[in-house]
C-alpha cells in the first residue's frame, strides 16, 4: 500500500511542474492574426519555450523563437511595410513575416539595425479611417502596434499590450 501512495505523490508533484502553454493573439489586417505561444520549461522558475504563429485565410505558418532563459523583456510588434510585419525581440533579433500569404521570409529585417532602418512612406496608413497606430519612437519608418510581454502573475504569464494601452518600450540591442 505504501508504494502506490508514494508513486501517487510523485506523479502529483511532477504534474504540478509540467510546462503549461499560454497564448496571446492579436488580430491583423485582412482577417489575419498573429499568436505568440509560450510553454514553460521544466523547472521551478519562469523560463519559456516560445513560438510565433501567423494565421490568415490563405493558411498558417509557425516559427520557433529563441528560448527565454531569463533574458526576454518582451517583444515589440511593428507594421514595417504594407503587408510586412516585424516582431522585434531585442537581444533575440527580429522576425519578419507576411500575412498574405503567410510566410516568414529568410534574412534579417533592416528594422533591427537602428542605423540602417529605412523610413518607408507609411503616411497613408497613419491617418484616415483605418489608422494603425503611432510611428515608432526608436526606428525610422515602422508603425508600433504593441508588445507581447510577461504578465505579472502565474495565471497570465503572457499578454499583448496594444499601442493604445501602453507606449513603445525600448528593447536592448541585438547581441
Amino acid at each position: 500500500m505504501r508504494k502506490p501512495l508514494v508513486l501517487l505523490c510523485l506523479l502529483t508533484l511532477v504534474a504540478g511542474c509540467l510546462p503549461e502553454k499560454q497564448l496571446a493573439t492579436v488580430p491583423l489586417a485582412g482577417g489575419a492574426e498573429v499568436t505568440m505561444r509560450v510553454r514553460g520549461m521544466f523547472g521551478l522558475h519562469r523560463d519559456w519555450r516560445r513560438a510565433l504563429q501567423v494565421n490568415a485565410p490563405q493558411g498558417s505558418v509557425e516559427v520557433a523563437l529563441a528560448d527565454d532563459t531569463g533574458w526576454w523583456r518582451g517583444s515589440n510588434l511593428y507594421l514595417w511595410k504594407a503587408g510586412v510585419y516585424v516582431l522585434h525581440e531585442g537581444q533575440g533579433g527580429c522576425v519578419q513575416f507576411r500575412i498574405h500569404p503567410p510566410a516568414f521570409p529568410a534574412g534579417q529585417s533592416d528594422i533591427c539595425d537602428r542605423n540602417r532602418a529605412g523610413a518607408d512612406d507609411m503616411s497613408s496608413m497613419r491617418h484616415g479611417p483605418m489608422s494603425f497606430g503611432p510611428v515608432s519612437r526608436f526606428y525610422p519608418g515602422p508603425i508600433y502596434l504593441g508588445r507581447f510581454a510577461e504578465g505579472s502573475d502565474k495565471r497570465s504569464p503572457l499578454r499583448f499590450i496594444g499601442a493604445d494601452e501602453g507606449s513603445e518600450t525600448e528593447l536592448p540591442d541585438i547581441l
